[in-house]
């Protein structure tokens, strides 16, 4: 497969899809050995052929521009095996301010810090150093990602039955998470958001919201009990909103219309005066990722408004 994909990248012998440019279509084609080749990659890592692993571990990282976590994991890997230790902690170090190393890219890291260092003797201070320019640089991305329009507001119950309106969370930070069961990188990301939410579960200052939307099927009580026994199954303590079909198109529901989503899982991060700062679309893998960009919103979004719309209780009437 993985040898396929690679060839597709340059002579294809399927035909481009319609509805996808030249530009798209190549760019298809190369995601698509990515994966295959990280997949091909961690087998490599586990059955000892370490060189080989390497290039396919390059390859798919490199394509994903070294910004997926998840990618870069395997990368390290077979580095540490492959490199001498200082090229690998030369690389991971940038990883790591790029706040794109993963959780085994971050031990390998720590592996080499001890080994050339010859103990673990300084090793918070130089990660904590490292994980300072990192945020420091996602909060200068972020905002120039800040937004200023206003929350659609909207009634909805929830997993225990009860009504929970937007109106009546007026004067806090609330992050809204787009989800269905059906969708998989949604999934992944709720262990990261469960992180999230503990970090901010003592802060009456800070909600999190999180609406099932999309959900198939046409019975509402079999959509309900499938949302409900995926929560339970799991023991996530989220605060789970049930989304509103459409009365004219059961396939499309409200709320997730009004607030323009066109893919999940997608989040919004809305300010104390009621306004969208920050929309988020997707999951990348990195769970510690996940936590720090979301903490930094909720920072930010909370930081004194100069929209200039007044108190948040006013936004909110």
């Amino acid at each position: 497969a993985t040898l396929w994909a690679k060839t597709e990248m340059t002579k294809p012998a399927s035909k481009q899809p319609e509805m996808r440019t030249a530009k798209q279509w190549k760019e298809d084609r190369k995601m698509t050995y990515s994966m295959y080749a990280d997949t091909y990659a961690y087998i490599l890592y586990k059955t000892q052929d370490y060189k080989t692993g390497m290039e396919y571990a390059k390859d798919a990282a490199t394509i994903r521009k070294m910004k997926d976590a998840e990618y870069n994991d395997r990368y390290a890997l077979l580095l540490e095996k492959t490199a001498p230790p200082a090229q690998v902690k030369k690389e991971l170090e940038q990883l790591a301010k790029e706040g794109v190393a993963g959780k085994e890219a971050k031990e390998v890291l720590k592996r080499t810090y001890i080994k050339t260092k010859g103990s673990e003797a300084g090793y918070d201070e130089y990660i904590t150093a490292l994980n300072r320019y990192g945020i420091e640089k996602l909060k200068a991305e972020l905002a120039k990602k800040m937004i200023n329009e206003p929350a659609p507001k909207f009634r909805l119950v929830n997993l225990q039955g009860n009504d929970v309106d937007l109106n009546e969370l007026k004067g806090k930070v609330v992050i809204l998470d787009f989800w269905a069961t059906w969708c998989g990188p949604c999934k992944a990301s709720f262990p990261a958001m469960q992180k999230a939410q503990d970090k901010y579960k003592n802060d009456p200052n800070v909600a999190f919201l999180f609406i099932d939307t999309w959900e198939g099927g046409d019975d509402k009580t079999k959509r309900e009990k499938t949302v409900a026994e995926f929560i339970q199954k799991n023991k996530y303590s989220f605060n789970v909103l049930y989304d509103v079909p459409d009365k004219e198109d059961p396939n499309a529901f409200v709320v997730v219309n009004e607030y323009k989503v066109n893919g999940i899982p997608t989040k919004f991060v809305l300010d104390h005066e009621g306004r969208i700062r920050f929309k988020s679309v997707g999951f990348g893998g990195n769970e510690d990722g996940l936590v720090q960009e979301l903490s930094l919103m909720i920072e930010m979004a909370g930081a004194p408004s100069t929209s200039g719309t007044g108190s948040g209780k006013k936004a909110f009437k």
